[in-house]
């Protein structure tokens, strides 16, 4: 899998930082749906990019929102990408 982020921690800081965006309940539940969606839009770059084992590991997450989604210190232990 290729992906520029080692830890939640580091994806937390890129994606709340330089991207300026705020990680709402709303936000995460949208985002997992069009992952779960072939069709839409983003999601064939980000399989291209992470693959399916990536995806799936993000989708699976959809459980747990609020401990990926909310514009919160990040948890170094909350993520670790697969390999």
């Amino acid at each position: 899998m290729n992906t520029p982020f080692q830890s939640y921690a580091e994806w937390h800081a890129a994606i709340t930082g330089p991207c300026a965006m705020t990680l709402t309940r709303e936000y995460c539940e949208k985002r997992i749906a069009a992952l779960q969606d072939e069709k839409a839009p983003g999601t064939k770059p980000f399989l291209d990019t992470y693959g399916p084992r990536y995806r799936d590991q993000v989708v699976t997450a959809k459980s747990m929102p609020s401990k990926f989604c909310l514009n919160t210190p990040a948890r170094t232990a909350d993520f670790s990408p697969s390999e």
